[in-house]
């Protein structure tokens, strides 16, 4: 099965030495490296009920998730941004102040899970820092959204086709860059 759109997902080691240094669950197995203090999305197996929280690595064992993401930083929760309460990121840091390509995944009022991304370029400063990403998706409706790898990571495809301008680099070289992991979301079907 395709994704109908998709997203960079995980943040990742661009070493290669240990693929993603969070983790990601698909298909109840679980990858990556556990970071403390990191906001998780996730499909429970065992009544398939979306989770946004912090969870502990001992609810992380194979079979307990369906899917499940790790991000860092969780934007916005109940409706309101809430950056400064994130434990894992340090509101003043390169990190979350630069201008650079972001991408979050959260739920919207109505139930949707939904990914977000905002195009950009790091090496001119374009694109948005942590608290405008943040508070435009607040703006758009989400109620709860987690940030997820962006950078010269994003890339977005929908339908198939690559839908934005993606600068590996971190440059103005237009590029796909290989991620440890991707976000996939389909249409409902009726």
């Amino acid at each position: 099965m395709g994704c109908d759109f998709a997203t960079n997902g995980a943040f990742f080691d661009m070493s290669g030495e240990i693929g993603c240094e969070s983790v990601v669950v698909s298909d109840e197995k679980v990858y990556g490296a556990f970071k403390e203090a990191a906001p998780v999305l996730g499909v429970r197996s065992v009544d398939n009920t979306v989770v946004v929280s912090y969870v502990g690595k001992d609810l992380l064992g194979d079979g307990a998730w369906e899917q499940l993401i790790q991000g860092r930083g969780w934007l916005v929760r109940n409706g309101t941004v809430t950056i400064e309460d994130s434990p894992d990121l340090d509101v003043t840091s390169k990190f979350v102040m630069e201008k650079a390509p972001r991408t979050a995944v959260g739920i919207m009022g109505n139930g949707t899970i939904a990914l977000i991304s905002v195009d950009g370029e790091e090496s001119i400063d374009e694109g948005a820092d942590l608290f405008e990403f943040a508070e435009l998706i607040q703006a758009t409706g989400f109620v709860v959204a987690i940030n997820l790898d962006g950078g010269g990571s994003q890339t977005v495809v929908l339908d198939g086709e690559v839908y934005n301008v993606p600068h590996c680099n971190d440059t103005d070289s237009v590029c796909q860059r290989k991620v440890g992991a991707i976000s996939c979301l389909n249409r409902e079907s009726n």
